[in-house]
């Protein structure tokens, strides 16, 4: 403050005006520097609510993942075959997964569906049994393209 004052030619700075122009500047810093409340609490929930859409995401996931899981239960419970013939179909269909071509998937794909038309399955079953070896057989075409 004292500087300006001393600047040749420069006529005396009030020293009141300089305490009003230090006064705003510090609190135009603070009005910078601080977060209302409200705003801070927008933020939080706007976190919150993006972390609730991933966990239903995840959960919707965990969902159709499993899915199949009840599936094979149900099949396991309803189904007109034995239990070994049942467990030789699924296995027949998870051994799609196991495929390192496209030729080789399709080649289990196609042995597998005639097994399961050939078993005299009831038709609900027959066609989760065919929907699960699809679904198999779509994803490790995905896998080895």
């Amino acid at each position: 403050m004292n500087n300006i004052n001393k600047i040749k030619g420069a006529p005396p700075f009030p020293k009141d005006l300089m305490q009003t122009i230090s006064n705003r500047n510090n609190l135009l810093i603070k009005a910078l520097d601080y977060t209302p409340t409200e705003t801070r609490i927008l933020e939080e929930q706007r976190k919150a609510n993006i972390l609730h859409e991933k966990q239903q995401d995840i959960l919707t996931q965990i969902a159709e993942n499993t899915a199949p899981i009840k599936d094979m239960v149900n099949l396991m419970q309803t189904s007109n075959l034995k239990q070994e013939e049942m467990s030789l179909l699924l296995a027949g269909i998870f051994d799609i997964g196991a495929s390192r071509s496209q030729e080789e998937a399709e080649g289990k794909f196609k042995k597998i569906i005639s097994k399961i038309s050939e078993s005299g399955e009831i038709a609900g079953n027959v066609t989760t049994l065919v929907g699960m070896a699809v679904n198999v057989y779509d994803t490790v075409k995905q896998f080895i393209n």
